[in-house]
This record gives C-alpha cells, structure tokens and sequence, in this order.
C-alpha cells in the first residue's frame, strides 16, 4: 500500500502541474496527452476522444438569475410577461441543472475536451462480463467566494449537515418568484406576496453576484478535487488489471470538462447507451479522495436528486461494515456528477470519495487545494473501499448469473 501511496502522490504532482487546467483549456489537453502516455506506459491501451461542449456554467446561470431578477421587476407592472419570463428561467434552469436540456447554454461558445478512455481488454467466454467503468474527471475547477471552507461549514452545521446545494437555493428562489407571479396574475393579490417577492429576488440577486465572482476567478490547483480522485482511479484499474474480476471487464473513463459539470462523462454515457444495455454496464465514479475519511454516495443530483444503485450502496455498506478501519460512511450528495447522469441514463451507479467530519471535500476550489496539503493514507482508504465493493460487485454479478465461483 506505500508503493500505492507513493504513486498516487506522483500522479496528483503530475496533474498539478498543468497550472490553469480548467475545463477546455490548453493545460487540460496537455494533462490528458500526459494520461494517456502514462495509461500506454503502465500496459493499457488509450484513446482520446475530443467532444465538443459548453463548460461556461458561471455564465449561464448568472443570466438565468438575471432573468429571473427581470421577470420579478416585469412583474410588477406586466404581470403576464413577467409570468412568461420567469416560467420559461425556470424550465431553463432545471433543465441544465439536472443535466436534461441546457437550453440556455446554448448561447455560449463550444470549446473542445478530451476524455481519455482506456477501454477493456479483451476476454474470452461464451458470455460477455459486465462492463465496469471506473471514471473520475482530471480538469480543475475556479475558485470562488461560494467555496470558502469556512462558509460552507457554518452552512452545513446551521442546517445540522444537510445544508442546500447553492443551486439548489437559486432553483428554489426562481421558482418561489414564479409561484408568486401565478397567484398574482390568477387572483391579482399584490401587497400580501410583495415581501415574498422581495426576498426571493434578494436571494437571486446575491446568487448573480456569487456567480460572476466565480465567473470571473482563476483556476485552481486542484489537488484534492479532483487530481487525488484521478490517482485512485489509476490506481483500482491497475489493481484490477492485475488481479482481474471474473465477471467483469474494466473500463477506465478519465474525464474532461467535469468540472462543466460532467461534460465529458455525458458525452461517454450518451456513447454506452449505443453499445451495451442498461444491464450489461455499470459505473464507479471517484469523487476527491485526499484528505478526510472515505464515503460513498446514496444519491446525487440537483433540482431533483435521484438515488445511486440500491445495490451498489447496499454492497457498499457491507464492505463498510466489514472493514471499520476505513471508518466509510453513506453521504448525500447534490451535484450534477459522473454517477447522476450514468444514474439518470439507466447505468447502475455509485460514486466514492474522502470527505471530512462535516461532510466537505477540504479546501475543493481553492488556491489552497496543492498536493502537499494532502495525506495520502485518505487516497490509501478510498482505494480500499473501491477494491471491497468491486469484489462484492463481482461476486454478486456471477451468483446473478448463476455462475459458481
């Protein structure tokens, strides 16, 4: 486990310096020339595939607030068109938040990303395995006032650990403003709603200002999130490539424009549909694996969060309880990630990361997020966890299939 310790910190190193590499970008395209020359070195075959996307998500939801600020003016003297227009900001809010339509986004500029893809080696047998996708994202992210540690502790300790994802407010204000503007326009009430009306556009105005802060921010390090998750990745398909599982064939997806968020995974999902059924396939996503104790996921997503693979959690819950040391615990989640769009398209899926005692990725979307901030025993669990669950998944797989082990 020291020599998987030692190469997980080479790998975060590596990533880290590709300074700038956000979504899209120059240095991002360097680090995944880098990841595919180190998957070929390690014995695995690697592809680069470029998707063409729209990573500008600051932008995009600091004009739908900007709508829904100008539906909520209209609304005063033009009721109806305010109602239109803030419909329509909300419809196109979820609809990127929940990763359907980004209707809006539309409007942005297509950049390239790469995925780097190291598809399964070939097996023989009558009966083709599972296909395993093992994926995390290795772009970085922009720092941002939102992300502060300190704000999102008292967040959560305020709302005891389940504190609403940021999104998640600006979801709710915009369509607090349309409930109002529906009342409004059926039954003309004014003066009772104008102090909800009021607040809920308070509630998106700081939103505006929090997005074009972030906008407008440098990119990060990103050495915990989500360098350390690729590392861990590297490291369970290596792991896995040696001691290979008997029902299943191991894809790694190590993803561009994740930080778009989930850009390059959707594209990768959107392609497994066209090859293999919703039960021949199922995807193992790592979240930020450096510091804090591991957790996997029971359900993720903005707007409305949908639940991970029941089966998945429950299998996770087993090697939780088998390996105490790990101290693994379930944690919700509430972001468009790798494991809510495989989740959202049919795929089995759970997701696998190290969060702290209050349920954050520490210093994520900081200018603090280096490798030397890290502990590489947090890598060393999260690796351990992943090789637990695949083992379980293998073996539940093959009494599925009625194959004796």
């Amino acid at each position: 486990m020291i020599a998987r310790a030692m190469e997980a910190m080479e790998t975060v190193h590596a990533l880290v310096g590709f300074a700038g590499r956000g979504p899209c970008t120059d240095a991002e395209r360097r680090a995944a020339l880098w990841l595919s020359r180190a998957l070929r070195e390690a014995g695995r075959e690697a592809e680069l595939d470029t998707v063409w996307v729209r990573p500008q998500w600051a932008w995009t939801h600091a004009l739908h607030a900007l709508l829904a600020v100008g539906g909520s003016v209209l609304l005063v003297a033009a009721p109806i068109p305010g109602l239109v227009v803030l419909a329509a900001t909300l419809a196109s809010l979820w609809l990127d938040l929940s990763a359907r339509a980004p209707l809006l986004r539309l409007l942005m500029r297509r950049r390239a990303t790469q995925n780097v893809r190291a598809p399964a080696p070939a097996r023989e047998g009558d009966r083709p395995p599972v296909r395993l996708v093992v994926t995390a994202h290795y772009d970085a992210g922009r720092s941002g006032l939102i992300y502060r540690d300190g704000l999102r502790r008292v967040a959560r300790r305020a709302f005891r650990g389940h504190a609403p994802a940021a999104f998640t407010v600006l979801l709710g204000a915009v369509a607090v403003l349309t409930a109002v503007a529906v009342v409004h326009v059926a039954a003309g009430a004014q003066t009772p709603l104008r102090v909800v009306q009021l607040a809920a556009s308070v509630v998106v105005l700081f939103a505006v200002a929090f997005l074009l802060d972030v906008a407008l921010s440098a990119f990060v390090p990103g050495a915990n999130a989500d360098a350390s998750a690729v590392a861990v990745a590297l490291g369970l398909t290596e792991a896995l490539d040696r001691d290979p599982p008997r029902h299943l064939e191991v894809e790694l997806l190590l993803a561009g424009a994740g930080e778009g968020p989930a850009l390059g995974a959707r594209a990768r999902i959107r392609a497994l549909r066209r090859q293999v059924g919703r039960e021949e396939a199922v995807v193992l996503e790592l979240r930020a694996c450096g510091r804090g104790r591991p957790r996997y996921w029971t359900r993720d997503g903005l707007g409305l969060p949908l639940r991970l693979h029941p089966r998945l959690v429950e299998l996770a819950g087993r090697v939780a309880e088998a390996e105490r040391h790990l101290e693994a615990r379930p944690h919700r989640g509430a972001a468009c990630s790798g494991a809510y769009v495989a989740r959202a398209a049919g795929y089995p899926a759970i997701a696998v990361g190290c969060l702290d005692a209050d349920g954050l990725a520490p210093e994520a979307h900081q200018h603090a997020d280096v490798a030397d901030a890290l502990d590489p025993g947090a890598m060393t669990a999260a690796l351990e966890l992943c090789l637990g669950l695949v083992d379980r998944l293998d073996a539940d797989v093959g009494r599925r299939r009625g194959i004796a082990d």
